[in-house]
């Protein structure tokens, strides 16, 4: 019968706690290391171009990108505006989403939770075409994910115009 010695055991549970502390420290480091990276108009003007890219209108970041890690990783955005060339079609003061990572690694996007706080909504006919246009499928462009899932959306304090 073999006996383990505990003086072993508490080195090795003081080296784990240890370790796990570390990483932890290590990984909310990068997270606030990534706010300014995220903040930078270079990132945000890359955001920006495959946004509107995608939704086929302008699309403009005017606040500040925010990286939140308790309880789960979320990103949130300030002052969100979308416009055609007729003009401002939507605007939020804030949208905060709450992503899935490991299907970040495979294309796939998944939303847990989104949240748009104080939208304003102004269409005219053309906005309508456009937005009726996005919710076809478009052959000729490749979409740059292979799938997109939203299990909560709300939207509080909207206000909706049409012209």
């Amino acid at each position: 019968m073999e006996t383990t010695n505990p003086q072993i055991m508490k080195r090795s549970l003081k080296i784990v706690i240890v370790a796990v502390i570390i990483v932890a420290v290590m990984i909310g480091l990068a997270i606030l290391a990534a706010e300014p990276v995220l903040n930078s108009s270079t990132v945000k003007s890359k955001v920006e171009i495959i946004v509107g890219k995608a939704l086929g209108m302008s699309f403009n970041i005017e606040g500040k990108i925010d990286l939140g890690y308790w309880p789960l990783l979320s990103v949130a955005a300030g002052k969100l505006s979308f416009s055609t060339s007729k003009g401002q079609i939507a605007f939020a003061d804030r949208i905060e989403i709450d992503p899935r990572l490991p299907d970040l690694f495979s294309l796939k996007v998944h939303l847990e939770d989104v949240h748009i706080q104080n939208p304003k909504l102004t269409f005219d006919s053309h906005a309508l075409d456009k937005i009726i246009a996005l919710a076809g499928l478009r052959t000729d462009d490749p979409l740059p994910i292979e799938s997109l899932v939203i299990e909560n959306f709300t939207i509080a304090n909207a206000e909706f115009y049409y012209s």
